[in-house]
């Protein structure tokens, strides 16, 4: 079961990530699955080392970015809420050391405004 969960919020963070930053490098429809579940694995020990999960991780990281104005955040269950909140816990975490290392693995950053 956990492994399904890492390929939901996989899909969850790269949903987030699109929406977050409308300007992103590289071609979205061009990466395969597979190197989506590479980076993902990457990921998990950065959000397992600030002692949160991977969606926790995903909505910090939209949260801490000054050009979102808001995160919608997605749950079936009220679970789901309450744990989702706990990423407004988790933004104080993600340093700019924190957040360089997320970049590198994604290979997102977003594009500077002219």
């Amino acid at each position: 079961m956990h492994a399904l969960w890492v390929v939901i919020d996989n899909i969850f963070f790269r949903a987030i990530a699109d929406i977050a930053c409308l300007k992103v490098r590289g071609d979205y429809f061009h990466e395969t699955f597979t190197e989506r579940i590479e980076k993902v694995k990457k990921l998990e020990p950065l959000a397992t080392g600030l002692d949160i999960s991977m969606a926790q991780l995903a909505l910090a990281w939209c949260l801490k970015n000054p050009k979102v104005s808001t995160v919608i955040m997605g749950a079936s269950r009220v679970t789901q809420v309450h744990e989702n909140l706990k990423a407004l816990e988790a933004v104080e975490k993600l340093t700019p050391e924190i957040l360089a290392a997320i970049e590198t693995i994604l290979g997102n950053r977003p594009e500077e405004d002219d």
